[in-house]
């Protein structure tokens, strides 16, 4: 077994020569089956005297990628502790943010915690906790159900289960190798290129129906419109028809024959960074929730 390798199992009644006879198995198979992947390991600043200006800053960081929009600062859907789900968005359960004193968000977003964490003035995250409302005891600070990557003397830093870890040169070379596979599963077509008479074509369908589509000027959407319309897409782009999960946007169009979601977004890195991070989310929930749409 490997360092980040871990397997459990629950069974109702076993004896040792069991155990052994798993793990011999799970032996044959790293050194014999081709690998899917690599577990990275990070290295946890360990909160102590010589790292706390360290972590201070990355807060502050945080905090500011909060209150400024930044996309690269996410929430995650669904939490987990010790076997049980904390945060359930799905039940449409009120969620309090508590600094100082408790306060309940519009809806499950970075935006609507951005709104409260402005209100309270707050200054230091790390103080800050989220809870569900008919579950106050289960209590969680703010940093465990956020997700935040920055660069920070050189180093990439992320928030890990509510910790601050750095990656180390086997993460690095880990994400290389995985560069190198993009090419294997991307294919480029040119038929979605973004040309200029494709977003007009959409403007005037979007024009021609307004109890159809919203009037919005910025280019996406009416490119959103015009895949729509060629290929008999669903568009999902600014529609939230689904009961649960409501502050969800799933894909920006969905393909029924090929039960695809597409997701389209015009931008640079952090763009990207925010449509993957939406796509991941979005399988996330329709792999157990499959009626959503």
């Amino acid at each position: 077994m490997k360092f980040g390798s871990a397997v459990k199992l629950n069974v109702n009644d076993y004896k040792p020569n069991d155990i052994l006879d798993i793990v011999h198995e799970l032996n044959y198979l790293l050194l014999n089956e081709e690998k899917s992947g690599s577990l990275p390991r990070m290295n946890f600043l360990k909160s102590n005297e010589d790292n706390a200006p360290k972590i201070a800053d990355l807060d502050r960081r945080l905090l500011t990628g909060i209150l400024g929009g930044d996309t690269s600062v996410t929430l995650s859907y669904f939490i987990e502790d010790d076997g049980d789900i904390f945060i359930e968005p799905a039940n449409d359960d009120q969620i309090e943010i508590v600094y100082k004193k408790s306060y309940t968000i519009d809806s499950y977003t970075i935006e609507s915690i951005a709104d409260i964490l402005i209100e309270a003035e707050c200054d230091d995250i790390s103080r800050v906790s989220i809870r569900p409302a008919s579950r106050r005891n289960r209590q969680l600070p703010l940093l465990r159900v956020l997700d935040f990557i920055t660069e920070y003397h050189g180093k990439n830093y992320c928030l890990y289960k509510g910790k601050w870890a750095s990656f180390n040169e086997s993460y690095m070379e880990f994400i290389e190798r995985e560069i190198l596979k993009v090419n294997e599963y991307v294919t480029y077509d040119e038929n979605y290129n973004l040309l200029d008479s494709v977003v007009e074509k959409g403007r005037e369908i979007q024009a021609a129906s307004p109890h159809t589509y919203d009037q919005v000027t910025y280019t996406e959407y009416p490119y959103n419109i015009f895949l729509e319309n060629e290929y008999q897409y669903k568009l999902l782009d600014r529609k939230s028809l689904h009961r649960t999960f409501k502050s969800v946007e799933f894909a920006d169009l969905y393909s029924q024959d090929n039960d695809e979601l597409i997701h389209v977004k015009i931008g640079n890195t952090p763009e990207l960074r925010y449509c993957i991070q939406q796509s991941l989310h979005s399988a996330d929930i329709l792999n157990i929730h499959r009626d959503i749409l």
